[in-house]
């Protein structure tokens, strides 16, 4: 019985610990002193979330013909009419 329940201790400490990450954890205060506001982070995770996280590639920019088009209209809706055609249509 004594050997049953030193593994079943061994087991409940190794899933225990699986959980934990591994060192090195780098901490960066966020918030006044004594808050808590903290942010945790991981160097190995955070050089692979690295790449995950860059802005997207900006939309190209509108032709001058679209802006001089826009501009030389009267009123939105018959920019909109135009451009879609007939809205009753829809």
């Amino acid at each position: 019985m004594k050997i049953i329940s030193k593994i079943a201790l061994i087991l409940a400490a190794v899933v225990t610990l699986s959980a934990c990450e591994r060192p090195p954890i780098t901490t960066v205060q966020t918030g006044y002193r004594g808050t808590g506001m903290e942010q945790i982070y991981n160097p190995r995770t955070l050089a692979k979330e690295a790449a995950l996280n860059q802005a997207p590639v900006p939309a190209p920019a509108a032709s001058p013909t679209a802006l001089k088009l826009v501009r030389s209209t009267k009123t939105f809706r018959y920019w909109v009419t135009s451009v879609w055609g007939n809205l009753s249509d829809i």
